[in-house]
């Protein structure tokens, strides 16, 4: 019975971590879900088809916000603060729809025609590479959060507007922490469910791997900002877990 999974690489970049008092230049691109696996056919998995379309139709919309306020600072009338303020919600948006293609590939796995061992280590395998991709995205924006609370602590107290601005910025910053410190408890556990499966364990649940390409970093005469320490955030079978995030042209 033919194999319902191909091993090719996808269009995919994992996002570096931000620098310091540096603004993210370099457009954000759509994570496509790996492994990737065939269409079954016409009307299987139509509302999880519908549910990325219904993303894509906004992707450019989606996209403005950002390219404008990098035109801007490209032109000298923006700052870098502009550039990183559009950044979060484009990298939600791409959560989402990073999400939303691996739930179709999941429905795909599920429904098309393969071995029933295929089917399994594909369905681990989306499931490794979902959260690997995740976390690229939800390290993005803790690395964000980080440096805006930064800036705020910075500021100084100003008054009430400037103390509710600092209660926002550590209230996003902890949430950022811990979606990324979930994220990583996830993939550790996903990574121990193949490693523990003895039909799937050979390798092939990994992206191939190329060189990153070189990232763009725009300067600003701000000073550096601070480290910003947050408190641990106990998530319930937490495990030590290291992985290399390696950007894909």
């Amino acid at each position: 019975m033919r194999r319902i999974v191909k091993f090719v690489a996808p269009l995919v970049v994992l996002l570096a971590a931000a620098t310091t008092a540096a603004a993210v230049a370099d457009p954000v691109t759509p994570i496509d879900p790996y492994p990737r696996v065939d269409d079954p056919g016409t009307g299987v998995c139509a509302k999880e088809t519908r549910a990325v379309d219904r993303l894509l139709v906004q992707d450019a919309a989606k996209r403005r916000p950002y390219e404008r306020a990098k035109d801007a600072f490209d032109r000298g009338v923006g700052s870098p603060e502009d550039v990183a303020g559009t950044r979060r919600p484009l990298l939600e948006y791409l959560r989402d729809l990073s999400r939303a293609k691996y739930a179709l590939a999941a429905c795909r796995t599920k429904e098309g025609a393969g071995a029933a061992k295929d089917k399994k280590c594909a369905a681990l395998y989306l499931e490794y590479n979902r959260l690997v991709d995740e976390l690229a995205i939800n390290t993005e924006l803790d690395n964000d959060a980080k440096e805006s609370l930064a800036r705020a602590r910075r500021a100084g107290n100003l008054g009430v507007g400037a103390q509710q601005a600092l209660d926002a910025a550590e209230a996003a910053a902890a949430l950022t922490d811990f979606d990324r410190k979930a994220t990583e408890q996830d993939l550790a556990a996903a990574l121990k469910a193949i490693k523990d499966d003895a039909d799937c364990k050979d390798g092939s649940y990994q992206r191939p791997q190329v060189a990153p390409p070189p990232r763009e970093v725009v300067p600003t005469s701000a000073p550096a900002d601070p480290p910003v320490e947050l408190s641990p955030v106990p998530v319930e079978g937490s495990a030590q877990f290291s992985v290399t995030l390696t950007p894909v042209p």
